[in-house]
């Protein structure tokens, strides 16, 4: 019985966007920080559900509200926006989501080298 129940996309989008939302300490940032990416990792390992452009979308939220600006952020976004296109999932909403999570130079070079 329990094989039957399995999460899907939206329950996977819905821990995502909750991660996403969370404020309060550092603690309790990055204790968020790793759930969503925990289940940007999942979502990505099981066959019977498959990630959405607004995986990505959340997902990069995650990063711009719980990761520092800086490289790192950048670089995670940019990666994250990678995958986005390597499944044919990089539409208007992730690229405007790369807009406001990445620093404005790398958003634009990430962006133009992927039209």
């Amino acid at each position: 019985w329990s094989n039957q129940i399995r999460p899907d996309t939206i329950t996977f989008n819905s821990v995502i966007n909750a991660a996403a939302r969370s404020f309060g300490d550092s603690i309790v940032r990055r204790e968020a920080y790793l759930i969503g990416l925990g289940a940007f990792k999942k979502i990505h390992e099981y066959e019977y559900c498959k990630p959405s452009s607004i995986t990505y979308v959340l997902f990069l939220n995650v990063l711009k509200n719980l990761v520092e600006e800086g490289d790192a952020r950048d670089n995670m976004a940019e990666r994250t926006f990678q995958l986005s296109v390597s499944f044919g999932l990089a539409n208007g909403k992730v690229r405007e989501q790369v807009r406001k999570t990445c620093s404005p130079l790398v958003a634009e070079r990430i962006l133009s080298s992927n039209n």
